[in-house]
Formats: structure tokens, sequence, C-alpha cells
């Protein structure tokens, strides 16, 4: 009976960590949150740009297939819907390739209006969100111009003759603003769609 006694204050002594056990526990959390919540940061940003390159191979892919579309059926006129693509409501140029639904007779991408119709209808079902900016950039596309994106993606077009058939797609998902990414170090990626030749160039540098 004694020697029970004596065994049960034993581990009764025995319970709870001591000062260094605790000096241990912490430093190993504190070695573990500088390892990992760089990796995990890094995770952010590469689903962010998996996102960018999909949409721009989604883009390519799409106009392909309008193209396709566009010979199955005959090569049609310009301003004509092609019926075998999508929902079959968008139309082609002239040249054979996406112009929007809302274009003019002139053949034409003439309101950024159709630069959203355009990516909707390339990108079909599933596809991340875009916004248009209503203000027409009077000069050549630069970070500056990308500003309050509350979607993922911001429309944009410019008055400029070279840029008449040309869309951009800023993406924001990440940053709302060119500025803020610079202040993240980091950029905000842009599509560029040219219907005169159904060319799609993706470029990371934040400035055209």
């Amino acid at each position: 009976m004694v020697s029970r006694a004596k065994n049960f204050k034993t581990k009764a002594t025995q319970d709870g960590f001591t000062i260094i056990e605790l000096i241990v526990v912490i430093l190993l959390l504190g070695i573990l949150t500088a390892t990992a919540l760089p990796r995990f940061l890094d995770v952010t940003d590469e689903a962010h740009d998996s996102v960018v390159d999909a949409v721009y191979g989604g883009i390519n892919t799409g106009v392909t297939l309008f193209r396709a579309g566009y010979y199955a059926q005959g090569e049609p006129a310009g301003n004509i819907a092609i019926g075998s693509f999508g929902d079959g409501t968008l139309r082609t140029n002239e040249d054979g390739y996406p112009m929007g639904t809302t274009s003019d007779a002139d053949e034409v991408i003439d309101e950024v209006g159709d630069c959203v119709e355009i990516f909707n209808a390339l990108l079909q079902n599933g596809r991340p969100s875009i916004v248009a900016d209503t203000n027409t950039i009077p000069t050549a596309v630069d970070a500056n111009d990308i500003v309050g994106g509350t979607a993922d993606f911001l429309a944009i077009r410019t008055s400029l003759a070279a840029d008449a058939e040309k869309c951009y797609y800023a993406y924001t998902g990440q940053y709302a603003s060119a500025a803020l990414a610079v202040g993240g170090s980091d950029t905000s990626p842009i599509i560029i769609y040219d219907s005169t030749n159904g060319s799609v160039v993706l470029t990371n540098s934040g400035v055209l």
C-alpha cells in the first residue's frame, strides 16, 4: 500500500510543462510561422497568376473555335452572328474574328461593351467576372489607367486609331488598381485582343 501511494504522488507531481519545454514549443512555432507564411503568400500569388493564364488561354481557344465556326458557316459577311459558336449571338467582323454583339454596322468594335461581350462569349460558362471602364482612354493604356476594378477583370478601350479594334482586359481580381499592385511590389497583368487578326497578347509589365 505504501508503494502505491508513493507512485501516485510521483505521477501527480509530473503533470504540466517545464519552462524550458514551453520555450522550445514557442521557438518551434515561431520557426514554422517564419517559414510557412511566405509559402502561403506565394500560393496566393500563384493562384492569381493561374487565373490570368487560364483566361488568356481561354480567349485564345475561343477565338480559334469562333474562327472555325466562321469557316463552317461559309465565311459570311461582316456583322453576321456565327450560330455554330457558343450561344450563336457573337458576330463576326469582315476578317472573320469576333467583334461583339452591339457593334455598329461598320464592322468594328465601337464600344467597351463590345469588349465585355467578347470576353463573356469566348469564355462562356464559369468565367471570371468582368466590368467595363466607361472612361475611354485618350492615350495608350498604362498602369495608371487601371483604377477601381470591382470584378476580376476590367475592360478598357482607347480612342487611339491604332486601338480602334482592340480590347484591353486588365486583371483586377488581386489588386483593384495598379497603384495597389505597385504598393504590393507586383504588377497588373493585361490581356490584349486585336480583332483585326485575332491575336491575343498577355503582358505582365503593367505598362504598355
